[in-house]
């Protein structure tokens, strides 16, 4: 990005917030300068986070991530300006009602030692199914992407892209978040699949996008994206995530590979102890590595996937090794099955 500014030319500060990992960098280099994992551990002390959760009870702290039910309105929620779930900070929120600290990086690591400490927190991500739903996640990735920079929203303008399927909702939160809080003076919003296919020198082009959260096809011609010819599929990098780590633990007979956060506070005893909402988040980063080293998509539907002599094992954090099979290699295929219909209707009663 290079923008004339007084008839000089100047790079654009770009950022792109995504489900597992945001890219921060100034237009024109070869690669973002900052990349941060956008999944944040969010602590509360007990009763502000008895509070977002609804109950009376603030005795018992709590380690789980947050998933799309967490972000839906209740129906006796009060209306506000912008609808937001009980997890994200209102507008207009007295002091306290923020999150006591945010974690990021080994965010497991991190979030199983203030349950030790008796403290409860959240895994939260800036967008649950392909949607912003979490604004504040948002506004801290950012925040730490300026700081890192050592710039401010005023120095350079600013491109942020954004899902290709965004509705005018999304780009009004967005520009008042860079505008307001950051006092952004120049501000652009990018659809993806625009700038993925300028990335590739086309100015027409099918982009196919393969993210943590999402899968979508969309059609961009002359540049502009046509959203109503874009396709979005809820399988991604999560989705084979957990599709592995399922295969895994049936391989090990039930049992489920220990994270390196677990083995770093007591191993399996450690691990056991752990809520099961967020040990089964640990179990996608255990396999994570596993499906980036191994796993390929064949070249053709159902063919099989020959593996190397020195590539038929792969050793779990915790030393436990796992035979690979051709099925596993391929899991990524799953990416292109057709997903099951919903169930009938019962019939109604005569």
């Amino acid at each position: 990005m290079s923008v004339a500014i007084g008839g000089d030319e100047t790079g654009g500060f770009v950022g792109d917030v995504g489900t597992a990992s945001s890219k921060f960098g100034m237009g024109g280099e070869n690669e973002p300068k900052c990349v941060l994992n956008s999944r944040l551990g969010c602590v509360f002390d007990g009763a502000t986070y008895a509070k977002r959760r609804g109950t009376a009870d603030d005795s018992l702290p709590e380690l789980r991530e947050l998933t799309a039910e967490d972000y839906e309105l209740p129906d006796d929620y009060p209306a506000r300006l912008h609808k937001r779930s009980p997890w994200v900070t209102p507008p207009q929120a007295a002091v306290g009602a923020a999150p006591k600290a945010w974690l990021e990086g080994d965010v497991a690591g991190l979030a199983a030692r203030r349950l030790q400490k008796k403290e409860s927190c959240v895994v939260r991500s800036p967008l649950v199914d392909g949607q912003y739903d979490d604004w504040d996640v948002v506004e801290e990735l950012w925040s730490r992407a300026f700081s890192r920079m050592t710039i401010q929203g005023r120095d350079q303008p600013v491109l942020a892209a954004y899902p290709s399927w965004g509705d005018a909702d999304l780009r009004a939160t967005y520009l008042e978040l860079l505008f307001e809080t950051f006092g952004c003076d120049a501000v652009y919003l990018a659809r993806n699949a625009s700038l993925a296919a300028f990335a590739a020198g086309r100015a027409s082009a099918l982009v196919v996008d393969c993210g943590a959260g999402t899968t979508s096809v969309s059609p961009v011609v002359d540049g502009y994206v046509l959203t109503r010819g874009c396709r979005t599929s809820l399988r991604g990098g999560d989705h084979l995530d957990a599709t592995l780590s399922a295969a895994v633990t049936k391989l090990l007979g039930g049992a489920e590979p220990v994270p390196r956060a677990a083995l770093r506070l007591g191993g399996r005893t450690a691990y056991d102890a752990w809520p099961p909402a967020f040990r089964a988040f640990c179990g996608r980063e255990v396999v994570r590595d596993l499906k980036e080293s191994y796993c390929v998509v064949p070249k053709a539907w159902g063919l099989a996937v020959g593996l190397k002599a020195d590539r038929k094992d792969f050793e779990l954090p915790d030393g436990t090794t796992v035979g690979l099979t051709s099925d596993l290699a391929r899991m990524p295929e799953a990416l292109f099955e057709e997903a099951p219909a919903p169930p009938a209707a019962a019939p109604a009663p005569a």
